[in-house]
């Protein structure tokens, strides 16, 4: 699944060496620095993926669940409703409460269901009447806890899809819906996944420990946002196939990826904006975009990852006033990216690259933070290509050990930007301050010896 990620990232690692400049390492200990990060993004960029993924199901007895606005604390059976004429059965059956009207909407509520030995603990499909699904708890299903297929005008709101086999929340082919503060956690096919739909809020939800976090495949002008994204095994949040996202104030952290744009290689994810989110300590980037375009990428904090922000054959994006700090490897990475516009962002203090191009063109860096890291902004070709054409202007790139590293390029504009004074002339400075120094004293120690004599 993430073959064309896993040749991009590991071609990008055999050649950056090269031609940026691996021969220019101060100190053995970098060196083992780079053994263990090529070791560790080969693994990290390697699909985790196994069926077999166990969580020792058969021998749950006890796990954390909110239970104190339970009404009902016996375990009910599993539901299934297919369509509006269902959904009236239901509710004269007892079983529900409303009218299914935007006003008063069917309510279905305070339920414990346990899935062990059944597919779904709720599905709702072909229904297009106002619905709630809340405070509920649903878990051991072997496909997912609560499935929604052909659906308008739902809402999941407070319940727990936990310890499934399958996904917490399967949402398919469904429009104009609502999930909202559930909690969504240690499922072994992942958290919640929405595929085909539109208009769908996905929206303060907790989703930890999964495969992966959030799948987004295959849909239109949906909201992702307010999320706590942690510790799942593959990808915090997985999109392709989607135009006109809106991903903002997630907090992502100790996943392999945290957002994933265009993993599959479909290189149809269109005018996304991912803004504000908090992304930090994934094990391999903290955003990842494959063959997309027309993304909007700005006020994000994406720090402490191996790679802060990664593009691979990208083309006419924006990353703007993003900060990349303190990532193991590089905070801002293109390759084979063009016309992208790179303004206002930080990448300081990661431990080799500020900002890399390799083999992209016609891109504009400009009024961008590239302080203490060993390289500031490296441009580089390979047999490929270069990287061509681009304009750097007006950077801080203070404090790194070499400011630029261009090699294999050409028509390359660099113009108004602050390198301070480098390692190198530091070290050279001060080298000649010592030796005038001693020679001074020297000259003065003669002199006084003179005197003495006379």
């Amino acid at each position: 699944m993430y073959i064309k990620e896993v040749n991009l990232i590991n071609n990008y690692l055999q050649n950056i060496f090269y031609f940026c400049g691996e021969d220019n390492m101060k100190s053995n200990a970098k060196s083992k620095t780079i053994i263990l990060f090529t070791l560790g993004i080969l693994l990290a960029f390697s699909p985790i993926i196994n069926n077999n993924f166990n969580f020792n199901r058969g021998n749950i007895v006890d796990f954390t669940l909110d239970k104190n606005n339970l009404k009902i604390s016996a375990v009910s059976g599993k539901i299934h409703i297919n369509g509006n004429s269902e959904w009236l059965s239901f509710k004269n059956d007892g079983s529900c409460s409303g009218e299914g009207t935007y006003s008063n909407p069917y309510v279905i509520e305070d339920l414990v269901i346990d899935g062990s030995g059944s597919v779904r603990c709720i599905w709702i499909e072909n229904s297009n009447i106002y619905f709630e699904i809340k405070n509920c708890i649903l878990f051991k299903a072997i496909n997912c806890g609560i499935r929604l297929s052909n659906v308008l005008n739902g809402r999941l709101i407070n319940n727990n899809c936990s310890f499934n086999e399958g996904r917490g929340m399967d949402i398919r082919s469904t429009h104009d819906t609502e999930i909202i503060n559930n909690s969504v956690s240690n499922n072994g096919g992942g958290g919640i996944a929405v595929q085909s739909s539109q208009n769908i809020t996905v929206s303060l939800n907790s989703v930890n420990g999964n495969h992966i976090g959030m799948l987004i495949y295959n849909n239109q002008n949906c909201t992702i946002s307010r999320n706590n994204i942690l510790s799942n095994t593959d990808e915090g949040i997985l999109i392709d196939r989607c135009s006109n996202l809106k991903l903002s104030n997630n907090e992502i952290s100790l996943n392999r990826n945290g957002m994933n744009l265009g993993a599959f290689g479909d290189k149809n994810v269109d005018n996304c904006t991912i803004s504000a989110n908090v992304i930090s300590d994934n094990v391999a980037s903290g955003i990842s975009l494959i063959g997309v375009t027309n993304q909007i990428i700005s006020g994000n904090i994406v720090n402490g990852n191996t790679v802060g922000i990664f593009l691979g054959e990208c083309y006419a994006n924006i990353l703007l006033d993003n900060t990349a700090n303190d990532n193991d490897w590089a905070g801002i990475v293109l390759r084979y990216s063009n016309y992208t516009t790179i303004s206002g962002n930080t990448a300081s203090n990661n431990n080799y690259y500020g900002m890399v191009l390799e083999d992209s063109n016609y891109n504009n860096i400009s009024g961008n933070t590239a302080n203490y890291n060993h390289y500031g902004i490296c441009l580089n070709g390979t047999i490929n290509g270069g990287s061509d054409y681009n304009i750097v202007s007006g950077n801080t790139l203070i404090g790194n050990d070499i400011c630029f590293v261009e090699d294999n390029c050409e028509g390359n504009i660099f113009e108004n930007n602050d390198c301070g004074i480098s390692f190198e002339m530091i070290l050279l400075i001060s080298i000649i301050s010592g030796g005038a120094m001693v020679g001074v004293v020297t000259i003065l120690l003669i002199r006084h010896k003179r005197k003495r004599i006379t």
